[in-house]
């Protein structure tokens, strides 16, 4: 199967997504990470990574919209990714920690998790490396859908 992907994403759809993470960064502070502890601060440097990286590609694509041919995993996104080792393909829909749909159909991993974490700004069959509790993981991106 060849790597697909939905629509070219936009600035402004980008810039959106952004001010919900920011909006959605001090309630996973507050509801996750009490006190000053260590990770809350590897937690801030992540999220403030993505959103950093967010922010250039939204640069990237104001200079050169031509760049943004294929989107990137974002926040929201639902992946299809192959296992490398043993052939296995998922759908799975990268969510919020606060994402509570009892009757979804699509495996989900929450951006906190590794595998969430993984993908994130990954892009068309690039090769995520995920570090589990349980092992390492390397899954190739087949098909990026966002939601913007």
């Amino acid at each position: 199967m060849s790597a697909i992907a939905s629509p070219t994403m936009n600035s402004q759809a980008l810039l959106d997504h952004l001010e919900m993470i920011e909006n959605e960064k001090v309630k996973v502070i507050e509801k996750f990470f009490s006190g000053e502890t260590e990770e809350k601060r590897e937690f801030e440097a992540y999220i403030n990574h993505y959103i950093f990286e967010v922010q250039q590609r939204i640069k990237d694509f104001e200079n050169d919209s031509n760049k943004y041919h294929h989107p990137f995993v974002i926040i929201g996104s639902i992946v299809e990714v192959e296992d490398l080792e043993d052939g296995e393909v998922m759908r799975l829909d990268i969510i919020s920690p606060f994402f509570k749909d009892t009757d979804y159909t699509l495996d989900c991993a929450s951006y906190l998790s590794p595998i969430g974490r993984g993908l994130l700004l990954k892009g068309l069959g690039d090769i995520a490396r995920i570090d589990t509790p349980t092992g390492s993981i390397e899954y190739k991106i087949k098909l990026i859908e966002n939601p913007i």
